[in-house]
């Protein structure tokens, strides 16, 4: 098989899902209501609910399936083994011993984290209309029906429209990088870059069929660019990685040559020679450090973003 999830059905004595009459509810996102109905525009109908279970599968910095299973087998012990392409690795999944293991909490990025990008966005104007922008021209245009609707609700303003949207959006695991667009999903989906599948589904045509759609596209990079007030400034070119630390010199990881980030002290108050910059992509954190512990990196390894 080839997509970017994998579902399980409870099944009949055929192997055919079982269907559950109406409203089926399913799990669909870790922002907005967890669980939504199967609709059609006749209404609500029976289908088969399902969990997924790659989907499902939550962040561990530096390493973690991407989602993209390029092959799969059921060994005679029931385990389940993929092979996964993004990370080059080979997943054995098993049923658990005794009582299953308490599911990961859903909120990758935190509350207060993600209420603090939001009061950034709103006090820059120029960012708070290229959000305006991106939800009437894309989220609502071509994401609803989708993505639990972006947590949209019928009767809401467009202020509040703009913040759930936005609230959505950084709640997701990886879409939103900010100021490092090119890390983030938001842009390989909706460009269709790598391994990453296109979204809206078939909208290959929409940059020539839809005036504007890539000044969209552009828009989002510039709001995802500029999320954060800073200076963008990129890893200097030479090793392959640069290591950054924590206040207290505890090593964070590594970042490669050429990323940007933003840098929020460029003279680091509590670090001489060091600049102190935003939290990176989680690729390139190795769970050793904190937010609030903040995130340095010596001064000579930054240059300025040309």
């Amino acid at each position: 098989p080839t997509g970017s999830r994998v579902l399980v059905y409870d099944v009949d004595d055929r192997g055919f899902p079982k269907p559950a009459s109406a409203p089926v509810r399913y799990h669909v996102s870790c922002a907005a209501d967890p669980t939504h109905s199967f609709q059609t525009d006749a209404g609500e109908v029976a289908a088969a609910p399902f969990e997924e279970l790659i989907a499902g599968w939550h962040r561990v910095n530096g390493a973690r399936p991407q989602g993209a299973p390029v092959g799969m087998t059921v060994a005679e012990d029931g385990a389940i083994w993929l092979v996964e392409d993004k990370n080059q690795t080979v997943i054995r999944i098993d049923r658990a011993t005794g009582d299953a293991p308490q599911p990961l909490p859903c909120d990758t990025r935190s509350q207060a984290m993600i209420d603090q990008l939001a009061v950034f966005v709103a006090r820059d104007a120029q960012n708070a209309i290229r959000l305006t922008t991106l939800r009437k021209g894309l989220v609502e245009k071509h994401c609803v029906g989708c993505h639990s609707d972006f947590g949209l609700k019928a009767g809401q303003s467009d202020a509040e429209k703009d913040k759930t949207v936005l609230r959505f959006m950084l709640a997701q695991d990886g879409w939103i990088y900010p100021g490092d667009p090119d890390s983030g999903r938001l842009r390989t989906r909706l460009r269709g870059l790598g391994a990453e599948k296109l979204m809206p589904p078939g909208g290959e045509s929409l940059p020539r069929t839809e005036p504007g759609y890539t000044r969209l596209l552009d828009t989002a990079d510039l709001l995802v660019a500029r999320m954060v007030p800073g200076i963008r400034m990129r890893i200097k070119s030479g090793p392959p990685q640069r290591k950054f630390f924590g206040r207290t010199n505890r090593e964070c990881g590594e970042i490669p040559a050429a990323k940007v980030v933003v840098v929020t002290q460029r003279s680091a108050v509590d670090r001489p020679g060091f600049s102190r910059f935003f939290r990176p992509a989680d690729p390139y954190l190795n769970g050793e450090c904190s937010d609030d512990d903040g995130y340095y990196i010596r001064q000579e390894f930054l240059v300025p973003v040309q």
